[in-house]
Order: C-alpha cells, then structure tokens, then sequence
C-alpha cells in the first residue's frame, strides 16, 4: 500500500514513528545558534584583545616614568605617548600626579612631607578608549554597555610608585 492510499490517521502514525531525517532537521533547527554563539564568541574575544593591548601600553608609559629618576623629572610627555601607542586622541589620555605622605594623599607633587612621614610619589595613566564590533548587536550590545553607534567604551589605568 502506498502513502497516499492509507488513511490519514495511518499516515500521521507512520510520519511519527519515522526518524530517518531526525538528525538532519536537529541540525537545521541548532545550527544558526551555534553560528552565532560562535560569531559572539569571536567578537567577544577581539573585544578583549583590544582592552588587553591597551592595558599593555598604558603600563608600559608608566614603566617608563619609573626610568626617568626623580620628582623633579619632566612626565608632562607621557600622555602623548600613551595616545600615540594606544592609536587614541590625546584628550582620551589622562595622567594624576602626587605626593603621599604616610599613606595620605597630598595636593601638591613636588612638595615634601613633614619629617618622620613616608613619603612616596606616584603616576597613573588611564586611557579611554572602545571596540567596535564585527556585528550590530541591537538591544543586547546596549544591555552590556554599548553607545548608539554600536561600540563598546572601556577605560584601563595602570600607576606606579615613583619614589
């Protein structure tokens, strides 16, 4: 008897008990959410790359102003280099300066602590910056802090004691 020829309750049966294409049509359902969880996965990872590379270069400057030696050295070329390095407008650098003295912030850098204090001089470098990602996300990218034009904002900062 043919397909056609059975009944209709027959023929729902016989489609319900058949999995020869179960597999195929599990595939065809998993698939596109797999594609973009993957895609995701990929742009997230690219994301964090970008933020990795400028935490990188911000500790790197102030490596550097560890080189430099004392209080009274010049630090005023490290943002341009920060900004330089991490390809971002020098407004997007931000450079602090200043004197603790025991474990006190002090207002002025260059100015000593009274006697028997520790005194110590820092430098930190933040860097803002963003990722733009590979896909528009819509709604979810602005649920994990994305702007209006799709990217994502992020800052690093990194500081060293000096003296």
């Amino acid at each position: 008897m043919t397909f056609l020829a059975e009944n209709p309750a027959a023929r729902l049966r016989r489609l319900a008990n058949d999995t020869s294409a179960t597999s195929m049509i599990e595939l065809a359902l998993l698939s596109p959410i797999a594609a973009m969880l993957l895609m995701g996965l990929v742009d997230t990872s690219f994301g964090f790359q970008k933020k990795l590379e400028t935490e990188q270069v911000a500790q790197r400057v102030v490596e550097k102003a560890t080189s430099y030696g004392n209080a009274g050295s010049d630090y005023s070329g490290l943002p341009q280099e920060a900004a330089e390095a991490a390809n971002v407008p020098q407004s997007a650098v931000t450079m602090d300066k200043w004197l603790a003295c025991d474990r006190v912030r002090q207002q002025n850098f260059d100015g000593t602590c009274p006697a028997n204090q520790e005194i110590s001089r820092h430098i930190s470098i933040a860097i803002a910056s963003s990722y733009a990602p590979m896909f528009p996300y819509g709604p979810l990218g602005q649920a994990v802090g994305a702007q209006e034009d799709g990217s994502i904002p992020f800052t690093v900062m990194s500081a060293v004691r000096i003296q």
